[in-house]
C-alpha cells in the first residue's frame, strides 16, 4: 500500500506543483509569421517539469498555453484541434465541453493563430482558477495569469507589450518585464521577486519543434533571485546572435563583444582584434543620438540612463568611415 501511494505521489506530486501560479502571454506578428510565448511561475521547478511546458507551439500556425490546473490531454487535445483548423475561440469552446478531468472551471487558456493572414486570438479563466486570476487579449495576442497580486500584472505585461518598440521576440520579452515586480505572483511576494522560473519561446514557420528560433528558459531560481532578470541576460545574448547574418559576422569576424546591464542602463563594449576610432549610436529612423570616441580602448563603458526604451543601431567607424553594424535594445 506504501509503494502504491509512493508511486501515485511522484506522478501526480510534479503535475499539481506545476498547475498553479503562472503569468503568461501568446501573441503572433502576420508581418514575420513568427507565433510565440512567455511566461513565468513561483515554483522552482526541474528540467523535467520545465516551465515551458504549459506551452504548444505550431510553427507557421499558432501557440496555446494551459495553464492553473494543467493537463497532458488537455494541452495535447488543444494543439490537434489547431492543427485541424478550429479557431482559438472554437478550441477554448471545445476543451470546456470535452476536459479530461471533468473540471473546466478550474483551466485557464491563452491561445493565438494566424489564419490566412489574419491574426485570431482567444483567452478563458475558469470560475474556479485560484485568485487573483484573469486575462485580457488584443487581435493578435493573449494575457492570462492565475495567483497573482492582482490585475496589476496582467495590465501592466499589456502595457509593456503594446507600448515597446523593436522585434517581435523584444516585444515579447517587454512583456515579461511588464511583471517583473515583487509579488507579481503573488507566492513570491516575500521573496521579493516576480517568479521563480520564467521562458520565452518564437517560432519561425518552417521551425522543427526541436529546434525553435528561440527557446530559452531559467528553470529555477535562488532565494530571491529574479528569474525574469536571469531570462534577460540569455535573451540579450540570443539577440546579439541574432540581429541578422552580416551583423553577426561582422562581430564575430572582428572578435567584438557587446553587453548590455539594464538595470544600470550602461552598454559595455569589448573590443579584441579589433579597434574602431568612433562608435555612433543611430534610433531606427536613422538619427544620430550620441557618438563615442574610443581612444584606443579596449573596453568602453556607455552610459545610456537618459535615452528612450527601444532598439538602437550601433555603428563602428575606422579611418572616417562606417564599416559594421550591430543593434541592442533597451528596455523601459
Amino acid at each position: 500500500m506504501l509503494k502504491r501511494f509512493y508511486f501515485l505521489f511522484t506522478i501526480l506530486i510534479p503535475n499539481i506543483l506545476f498547475a498553479q501560479h503562472t503569468f503568461s502571454i501568446v501573441a503572433v506578428d502576420t508581418a514575420s509569421g513568427l507565433v510565440g510565448s512567455a511566461g513565468a511561475s513561483c515554483i522552482d521547478i526541474s528540467n523535467s517539469y520545465n516551465i515551458n511546458r504549459i506551452n504548444e507551439i505550431i510553427p507557421g500556425k499558432g501557440v496555446i498555453n494551459a495553464q492553473a490546473n494543467w493537463d497532458f490531454t488537455n494541452s495535447a487535445n488543444a494543439k490537434r484541434r489547431m492543427g485541424l483548423g478550429d479557431s482559438p475561440e472554437e478550441i477554448i469552446d471545445w476543451l470546456k465541453k470535452n476536459d479530461s478531468r471533468n473540471r473546466p472551471q478550474r483551466m485557464q487558456y491563452g491561445i493565438a493563430d494566424i489564419h490566412e493572414g489574419t491574426p485570431r486570438s482567444a483567452t478563458f479563466t475558469g470560475t474556479s482558477a485560484m485568485s487573483w486570476a484573469g486575462h485580457t487579449k488584443g487581435s493578435y495576442y493573449a494575457i492570462q495569469g492565475n495567483i497573482l497580486i492582482g490585475k496589476r500584472t496582467i495590465d501592466s505585461m499589456e502595457t509593456y507589450f503594446l507600448r515597446a518598440q523593436g522585434t517581435f521576440t523584444d516585444r515579447m520579452m517587454y512583456a515579461l518585464q511588464g511583471a517583473n515586480f515583487a509579488g507579481a505572483d503573488k507566492r513570491c511576494r516575500n521573496e521579493g521577486v516576480s517568479s521563480r522560473s520564467a521562458f520565452i519561446r518564437v517560432a519561425k514557420p518552417n521551425d522543427q519543434l526541436n529546434n525553435l528560433y528561440l527557446d530559452l528558459d531559467v528553470p529555477k531560481t535562488p532565494y530571491g533571485v529574479e528569474p525574469i532578470d536571469e531570462l534577460q541576460k540569455k535573451y540579450d545574448i540570443w539577440r546579439q546572435n541574432n540581429t541578422g547574418i552580416k551583423q553577426d559576422g561582422f562581430l564575430k569576424r572582428k572578435g567584438m563583444t557587446i553587453s548590455v546591464n539594464q538595470s544600470t542602463r550602461t552598454i559595455q563594449f569589448t573590443f579584441r582584434d579589433f579597434q574602431p576610432d568612433r562608435i555612433d549610436l543611430f534610433s531606427l529612423k536613422g538619427t544620430k543620438v550620441h557618438t563615442l570616441d574610443c581612444n584606443n580602448k579596449k573596453r568602453i563603458s556607455l552610459s545610456v540612463g537618459s535615452f528612450s526604451s527601444g532598439c538602437y543601431i550601433i555603428g563602428y567607424c575606422k579611418d572616417k568611415h562606417q564599416i559594421g553594424v550591430s543593434r541592442v535594445t533597451l528596455l523601459p
